[in-house]
């Protein structure tokens, strides 16, 4: 076999090595559907269950409560900044809305901007509060109608107060920032009774992913904490309860997340509850329960959270300096996707342009793994020269395969040759090309990007349009099949194996097809990543084969 065909399977192995790792995150990463049921009590019962947890030393027995009915009518707040728009309600002094105003749901700039809170009914709504009863049926008095933030470093200050005369009052204060997607949150629960007041004061975040659209993102959309050092999805469901170092937790997608920060109280228990599964939604609630107080006649209790509800921006999240940077998780080879990703922003402060950066980390690229892929060449053209001789080996003890495979050893051994040598060079690079893969599906940097002409959005595929096809729309799209016919390119430039079966023979040719296929679906971005690096591996065979 010569130096092309070699390398051609090699960079075939590391495309497969990105398919089964797309493959792998699309069928099996994901939460497994579970059987409808109904919707779950979401008022009294289930923050019983919350209440029952966590267990602690004895305290005086808690003195019932009964939650009134609401009074009035529940009025809404508004809070304007430069970078979202929030609404909240005078019930329980819970939030309607959380809208990003730099972030659309679709390329169209005027399209409708992403909301944090996609949940849409009012008995669901997040920052509910819970003590010795959830708060969200009581309406409160807010200090003021709407709150606008328009000057750079400006803050102000929303509060409810929700009373239940003589017994219990509830205050939440909520600071905001003008140019920022943090606020803050302090809690006051003061008893106004003659009696000690137990309880477990509790906060709760809901989400909602949309099962036919899979959330905004086609990647994990639910509940996520960190805890310790690492960030739980998936295993929350199995931890419900248990208390332990909960740096923060909230709710998630593949670009987005609102996250609920304790700044005072760590040690406490982490609660995940279904609120309704259907076949178009599944409505979700994680719920922050600290430990058991005891609160005195005419005592308060305080609690202060940081909260953040907007892009997985890696700098925006880390400057807050509770680990939410981990909420960015780029697979298996994040510690390298990371990097990779902060060198594609260097490149766009340049270029002003994504698609531009992609093309230039792909050449950089290949240019540090120039070394790594001579070397691999230089072994293969050694081992082309044993041609001749391992046939002779494979025709002599054909009948005799551990005889052949000692008298091979021996001739590497001979003519000091590693077989593996023209490979290794290839597997190092692997996990680079995993890595990007990763980077490049996953960063927010490419949400809604344009490159070039139809190129509007590099993290989706190309919308030029569709051809009526057996019943189906087929999307009609360049860049995947440019990219075929730069693999036809390459398969055509590399000289038919010497060995091998003709049933590997045609699979060879069939692969510019099936990777057409495989990446028509896959974002602009990566196409545009891969297209290039077909471009450059064509170069390179042409100038070696020269050389040669």
């Amino acid at each position: 076999m010569d130096n092309d065909g070699m390398e051609k399977r090699a960079l075939i192995a590391a495309v497969l090595c990105l398919l089964v790792l797309f493959l792998y995150q699309s069928f099996f990463v994901k939460s497994k559907k579970r059987p409808p049921q109904q919707p779950a009590p979401v008022e009294q019962v289930e923050r019983e269950e919350i209440k029952e947890e966590i267990k602690e030393a004895p305290l005086p027995p808690e003195r019932p409560i009964q939650i009134p009915s609401p009074e009035g009518k529940a009025e809404d707040v508004t809070v304007e900044t430069n970078l979202f728009t929030a609404t909240f309600t005078t019930a329980g002094g819970r939030l309607k809305d959380w809208k990003l105003m730099p972030y659309r749901e679709e390329v169209d700039p005027n399209s409708a901007p992403v909301n944090l809170v996609s949940n849409s009914d009012d008995h669901l709504l997040p920052l509910n509060l819970d003590f010795l009863g959830p708060t969200s049926r009581i309406i409160c008095n807010a200090d003021k109608k709407s709150l606008i933030l328009d000057r750079y470093g400006e803050e102000g200050k929303l509060s409810f107060s929700c009373t239940i005369p003589e017994f219990l009052r509830i205050k939440k204060e909520f600071v905001f920032f003008a140019n920022q997607y943090q606020a803050e949150l302090f809690v006051t629960v003061e008893n106004l009774s003659e009696s000690p007041l137990k309880g477990r004061l509790s906060l709760e975040w809901i989400g909602q992913k949309d099962q036919e659209k899979k959330g905004r993102s086609y990647g994990y959309v639910g509940p996520v904490a960190m805890i310790g050092e690492k960030v739980e999805t998936k295993k929350l469901n199995k931890n419900n309860g248990l208390p332990d170092n909960v740096r923060w937790a909230g709710y998630e997608d593949k670009y987005f997340v609102a996250a609920l920060i304790p700044r005072n109280s760590p040690d406490m228990g982490l609660k995940v509850n279904k609120l309704i599964e259907e076949k178009e939604r599944v409505v979700e609630s994680i719920t922050m329960i600290h430990p058991q107080a005891m609160i005195t006649p005419q005592r308060s209790l305080e609690q202060s959270y940081s909260m953040y509800f907007g892009p997985k921006d890696r700098k925006l999240l880390e400057s807050l300096g509770v680990g939410l940077g981990k909420a960015i998780d780029f697979g298996w080879f994040n510690s390298i996707a990371k990097p990779l990703i902060t060198v594609l922003n260097v490149f766009y402060s340049f270029t002003k342009n994504y698609g531009l950066a992609i093309i230039i980390l792909t050449v950089l690229i290949k240019i540090l793994f120039y070394p790594l892929t001579q070397k691999s060449f230089q072994s293969m053209k050694e081992m082309q020269k044993l041609q001749p001789k391992m046939m002779e080996l494979r025709e002599k003890y054909k009948d005799d395969k551990e005889k052949l495979n000692r008298e091979m050893m021996q001739l590497y051994r001979t003519e000091k040759i590693n077989p593996l040598g023209g490979c290794l060079p290839m597997i190092l690079q692997i996990p680079v090309f995993i890595a990007l893969y990763q980077g490049l599906w996953n960063a927010i940097e490419l949400r809604h990007t344009p490159f070039i002409w139809w190129i509007d959005d590099l993290s989706a595929p190309e919308d030029i349009f569709s051809i009526p096809l057996f019943g189906f729309n087929l999307p009609f799209r360049i860049l995947p099949l440019i990219m075929g016919v730069t693999m036809y390119l390459q398969q055509k430039m590399t000289p038919t194996p010497t060995m091998g079966s003709s049933q590997q023979a045609k699979m060879m040719e069939w692969m510019p097809i099936i990777f057409t296929f495989l990446f028509w679906g896959f974002p602009s971005g990566l196409v545009l990543y891969w297209l290039v690096n077909n471009v450059l591996t064509i170069m390179q065979q042409y100038f070696i084969r020269k050389k040669g």
